[in-house]
């Protein structure tokens, strides 16, 4: 950790530890700086898959031997290449021409856990053990690994340019990191709760299994109440959690009465350890651009956004406004002047980098809404979003797959899609994977686009994001006979700024906002139109909702009117197997024509015969104004919710549907989706020695990848302490999503969430899809099930310790990379990209094998 990170961080982290802890440590940092390097081998991009020529070589099974410097490789790009010698500079920096990969040799003097601190690139492999680098040199700092005793192989992939690796001594195995905490900013005169994110590591190999910790004041009369929180869930050996906490200020305090700062400390225990922080937060104006935080649902984690108040103090319109790559949140606001009718927001996409607007980043900017919008009064109809560069996709993406909720957008500097912006790289299965992440592909949802009344802004000389993204989207806008209103800068780069705005022009474009004041949506949606390609990115469009669809992986639409003179809906589907209707104006009495044919006034349950006519009557009215309907055989019916299930022709109960949407009691696949809904990463340890440990390292890398690149809260727990809490759990506790890594006889928790005649299953030694069987010791899968216990099941299955390391060859923390219900592969992946894939495909509403 360096000087200058320390000074820039607002936390004050010391730690103690017991004596028992206490190791020499050994001169720091130690530079890594003697290197074997090869060449790019192997095409690069976001697919399911990437071959790596040097994983399946040197990292597949742990016992490969290290590279020879001379030694060649052949990868996908049929070329010939040679590890060859190259030193550090003076700075420790391996730079020179771009790498697939770098080996070094390290002899270290004992076995002890150290902190890495790799820079530039995104993995770091030590004797075949994962750990996560900063790729885009964030300055989150040193992470724990193992060395051992003597020769160490140490392994750097998935390079961005030059890198760093240095190892640094263990202070203490309890620390609170002084790196990357999330915070909000206190207004003064107006102190509320707050909601922080605090990284907590275990530089320890032993797991923490319960925090406490006493956060606030220490004395009576300090700003914060001083509250104790005990934390069941622990840390894992050699890994981080960002906890989040909520502290209590007291409104009276003189200290929150102006602008300045304000700090509280936190002490943590664990296991006889203990470490303590200091928090320092900034006190601004009302009137002041400002950093605010919320709880996030997809993993229980604390997330920033910004906020640009209205210049009088107040208004009623909202502009969300979506940040470029590498920019932040208050960056984002703070290119923006005050407007006297518009609160500005700028949610944070997780990270600067993030998803690039899509998957949880999407999902980051409709939670910011949601929460704004509900704490300050905004109305509905007088919300807009644009946004830059990145953003500006991210406008596009959100208003591609959502007409309804913006009533107007303005994109600047923005690409598409990865299609048109990058490209994606073609294989086999192409069409599949990019069908699992079919909301990425914005041309095909013009339908949607056409509904909004769209700004586009962008510099001629954009050397960056070229005019021509910009300039397909207007034309195709106008070939659909919705023209958009458009400013070109002549001769203006990617980011450009002038006189015509008090902020920065490319973004603060006054126009633009003229734009936003001419549009509102009405109060009354007398017509629908949603068009998808995943119902589990969107799924509603004003008072109509897809539930099902008849066939997965293909694109869906609904297209509705509302008559109020005959009070009657009349709607036309594709691909719908089940939908939810609204009346529009939300009062009885509306008729529902669905493809064609008029709904029955939906039945009352028997018991309603013992009720009066009056009351009958009431539950016949509250009926109608809320259809819930699915075709079956060719014919729209009512559900029966009145019964503990509903029946098939024979009698037997029907399968759970494969609901749209996330949470416990809605959610389907794709697979990605089952991070969502504080998903816990439950790893096996009822394997042998080797199997064990690679499901530790497995779903520890996933867990820090997943902090890195979304700011996020992965619960890292064995399968025994996941069901040691589930057992003493109370009736709403624990019902999260659940990832599982392992197989039925490594993960002690795959019995409770799998039904033996789940429609998918793993053993050691063996994949089985339905009646097909896969055989094996280097296979994995990815499948998302439901399970009856929880809401949805993830799987990271594998046939033992080989294909647990296999199951490195995923990417589901990358946007653009899309995977179905089920994705089976071999070891092959690593070689053959596509053509190691043994079955990939999708369930259909009854979560069964989708036939093709």
């Amino acid at each position: 950790m360096t000087a200058a990170l320390l000074l820039a961080c607002c936390v004050a982290a010391q730690a103690t530890a017991a004596s028992r802890d206490a190791a020499a440590p050994v001169p720091a940092p130690t530079v890594v700086r003697d290197w074997r390097v090869i060449g790019p081998l192997d095409e690069r991009g976001r697919r399911a898959f990437n071959p790596s020529a040097v994983v399946a070589r040197h990292l597949l099974d742990r016992d490969a031997a290290p590279p020879a410097t001379g030694e060649k490789l052949r990868g996908e790009r049929n070329v010939e290449l040679a590890w060859e010698e190259r030193a550090a500079d003076g700075d420790g920096r391996v730079g020179g021409s771009p790498l697939a990969a770098a080996y070094a040799a390290l002899e270290w003097p004992r076995d002890e856990v150290v902190l890495a601190d790799l820079d530039g690139a995104a993995t770091l492999w030590i004797n075949g053990t994962p750990q996560i680098g900063d790729l885009y040199g964030d300055g989150h700092g040193a992470l724990p690994v193992r060395l051992r005793a003597g020769r160490n192989d140490l392994f750097v992939t998935g390079l961005r340019g030059a890198f760093r690796l240095a190892f640094e001594p263990v202070a203490a195995p309890l620390q609170v990191a002084p790196f990357d905490t999330t915070r909000p900013d206190l207004v003064a005169g107006e102190p509320t709760s707050v909601l922080l994110g605090i990284v907590v590591v275990n530089a320890s190999d032993e797991a923490l299994p319960q925090l406490d910790f006493e956060i606030g004041s220490a004395t009576a009369d300090g700003p914060f109440e001083r509250r104790h929180q005990t934390d069941r869930a622990g840390v894992a050996p050699r890994s981080l959690r960002k906890l989040p906490l909520l502290v209590e200020p007291r409104p009276n305090h003189p200290v929150f009465a102006q602008p300045g700062s304000v700090s509280f400390p936190i002490q943590f225990s664990a296991g006889g350890r203990r470490a303590h922080a200091t928090i320092t937060l900034e006190v601004k104006a009302r009137s002041a651009t400002r950093r605010a935080t919320y709880w996030s649902a997809v993993d229980g984690s604390v997330q920033e956004y910004a906020i640009v108040p209205p210049s009088d103090g107040e208004a009623e319109a909202l502009v969300l406004t979506l940040h470029g790559a590498g920019v932040d949140a208050l960056g984002q606001a703070n290119s923006y002047a005050p407007k006297e009718d518009f609160w500005i927001v700028a949610p944070t996409n997780r990270r600067r980098f993030g998803f690039d607007w899509q998957d949880w980043g999407r999902r980051d900017a409709y939670d910011v809404l949601e929460v704004f919008c509900g704490a300050y009064g905004i109305d509905k109809s007088r919300l807009y979003l644009t946004g830059h560069s990145m953003g500006g996709h991210g406008t596009w993406h959100l208003a591609a797959n959502d007409p309804a909720t913006f009533a107007a957008i303005a994109p600047s500097a923005g690409w598409a899609s990865f299609d048109s912006y990058g490209g994606r790289p073609a294989g086999a299965r192409a069409a599949l994977w990019q069908a699992a992440d079919g909301a990425s592909k914005t041309m095909t949802l013009l339908d949607n686009l056409v509904q909004l009344p769209t700004y586009v802004v962008h510099g001629t000389g954009d050397d960056n994001v070229p005019v021509g993204e910009a300039q397909a989207l207007v034309a195709a806008l106008t070939a659909a006979g919705a023209p958009p209103a458009a400013h070109f800068e002549p001769g203006a780069g990617h980011w450009w700024d002038g006189p015509a705005s008090p902020g920065v022009d490319c973004v603060d474009w006054p126009p633009l906002f003229d734009h936003f004041r001419a549009a509102r949506r009405p109060p009354l949606a007398e017509r629908v139109r949603l068009s998808g390609n995943d119902p589990s990115t969107q799924a509603s469009c004003e008072w109509a909702r897809v539930v099902t669809l008849e066939r997965y992986g293909e694109p869906f639409a609904l297209d509705g009117r509302f008559d109020p003179a005959t009070r009657t809906v009349t709607m036309t589907t594709r691909n719908v197997r089940s939908l939810q209707l609204q009346a529009p104006d939300a009062a009885p009495g509306v008729r529902f024509v669905v493809d064609g044919t008029e709904l029955p006034e939906p039945r009352l349950p028997p018991w309603f015969d013992e009720q009066s006519e009056e009351e009958r009557q009431a539950a016949r009215d509250e009926r109608s104004t809320f259809r819930d309907l699915e075709r079956r055989d060719g014919a729209w019916r009512e559900i029966d919710h009145e019964t503990p299930a509903a029946l098939a022709a024979d009698g037997t109960p029907l399968p759970r549907a494969k609901e749209s949407g996330s949470g416990y009691t809605l959610g389907g696949g794709p697979f990605k989706r089952a991070f969502d809904n504080e998903f816990v990463l439950v790893f096996g340890t009822q394997g042998d020695a080797a199997e064990d440990r690679e499901l530790l390292d497995r779903a520890r890398h996933d867990a820090m990848t997943w902090w890195y690149r979304g700011n996020g809260h992965a619960l890292l727990l064995s399968d025994v302490r996941w069901l040691q809490l589930r057992a003493t759990a109370g009736e709403d506790e624990w019902l999260t999503h659940v990832i599982l890594y392992g197989n039925r006889d490594s993960n002690a928790a795959w019995g409770a969430l799998v039904a033996d005649d789940a429609v998918f299953d793993a053993r050691r030694g063996q994949l089985r899809l339905r009646d097909q069987t896969f055989a094996g010791d280097a296979l994995a899968g990815a499948v998302v099930l439901r399970s009856p216990l929880i809401g949805l099941v993830g799987l990271c299955a594998d046939t033992g310790a080989r294909g647990t390391r296999v199951g490195y060859a995923l990417t589901p923390f990358i946007s653009g990379v899309g995977y179905p219900d089920f994705t089976l592969f071999s070891a092959e992946v690593f070689t053959a990209g596509d053509g190691g894939v043994l079955a990939a495909g999708w369930f259909d509403a009854d979560w069964r094998v989708q036939e093709e």
